[in-house]
């Protein structure tokens, strides 16, 4: 009997350390220099095999009606398989390209509060979901802000082309819809982006 108890505590301890390890493994404490060199360098075709879909439409200030002078997101490539409670530094919702196909920024969204970075996400009201960017390239507005004025958007729409594995995603077979990025606008000037579902006919 006593062996019994030994051999179960032994498992029960096993199985702790398992999962301190696996919780660990998810990026709790992570930092914004561990997240940049783990996302700053991938190529799209990196991004695209990690489960990202790069979203057509480059997101300006301007665009949306935001002083121009504060820049631009970028093209979002959002991986919706994350799109869920859980808050990984190093599995960010979104990663945002500029128009030359280089990471610029992460971005975190969850339906619930939460925070990320030591940063708090923020309420988007067109998609009731929370979201923060964190910006690898420097921006001089601040590396949570929404805009970077170091980034722009090409003068023509569309620049990014549609790849193999972009392009509609089907989200419960009664409809297919893409993942775009759309912007709150809070105040007078200052706005917030976030990721919202666009719904497309299904023929």
């Amino acid at each position: 009997m006593r062996k019994l108890l030994v051999v179960g505590a032994v498992a029960i301890l096993g199985l702790l350390v398992t999962m301190s390890v696996a919780q660990a493994q998810e990026g709790d404490d992570a930092t914004p220099a561990e997240i940049e060199a783990a996302f700053g360098d991938l190529t799209r075709a990196e991004v695209e095999a990690m489960g990202y879909v790069v979203d057509e439409e480059c997101i300006s200030a301007e665009a949306v009606g935001a002083p121009a002078a504060l820049g631009a997101m970028g093209f979002h490539a959002i991986n919706e398989s994350l799109l869920d409670e859980t808050l990984d530094p190093l599995a960010p919702e979104a990663v945002l390209l500029n128009a030359d196909d280089n990471v610029v920024a992460v971005e975190y969204v969850s339906p619930s509060e939460g925070e990320v970075l030591g940063q708090q996400l923020e309420f988007v009201p067109p998609i009731e979901m929370y979201a923060v960017h964190m910006w690898i390239l420097d921006n001089p507005s601040g590396q949570f802000a929404d805009f970077n004025p170091n980034v722009s958007c090409p003068a023509v729409p569309s620049a990014v082309p549609a790849t193999g594995t972009g392009g509609p995603l089907n989200t419960g077979g009664n409809a297919v819809s893409t993942l775009m990025v759309v912007l709150a606008i809070a105040g007078a000037a200052v706005a917030f982006g976030g990721i919202a579902l666009r719904r497309v006919a299904a023929r």
